[in-house]
Order: C-alpha cells, then sequence, then structure tokens
C-alpha cells in the first residue's frame, strides 16, 4: 500500500513541477517503464482509479482510528 501511494504521489510531483516530463527521479519508481525527458501520459481512467484508491485508503485510515481512540463517527 505504501509503495503504490508513494508512486501515486511521484505522478502527481511529476505533473505538477515537471509538466508531465520523465526525470531521473521519477525513473527510480518507474525503472523500465519510460524514457527519461519523455512525456508522461496517463488514461483518464487510470486517473480516476488512482482518485478512488487513495479515497479507499484514507477511508480505512480514519475507520482505524476511529475504532482505536474511541472517537465519535459523524454521519452524513
Amino acid at each position: 500500500m505504501q509503495d503504490e501511494i508513494e508512486k501515486i504521489l511521484q505522478i502527481r510531483h511529476l505533473y505538477a513541477h515537471r509538466n508531465g516530463i520523465v526525470d531521473e527521479k521519477f525513473l527510480q519508481f518507474f525503472t523500465g517503464q519510460f524514457n527519461l525527458n519523455s512525456e508522461h501520459q496517463m488514461p483518464i481512467s487510470e486517473i480516476c482509479d488512482k482518485i478512488c484508491y487513495l479515497s479507499e485508503v484514507a477511508n480505512k485510515i480514519d475507520l482505524a482510528a476511529i475504532s482505536k481512540y474511541n472517537l465519535a463517527k459523524v454521519s452524513s
């Protein structure tokens, strides 16, 4: 789980700070998958999958904290 989140954050960094252009740091996390100085492209469906994954992880963390610390739940 932690490795997958780190990879998602590296993709975010690539788009936010390098305009999607693959650099050496990015290649450390995605060995052999991309070429240096090439444009990284990701289908919107994959972006949505990653957002859903992060949402599920956040929900699991929230539920674990509620259970561990006996916190009150906020109902919607």
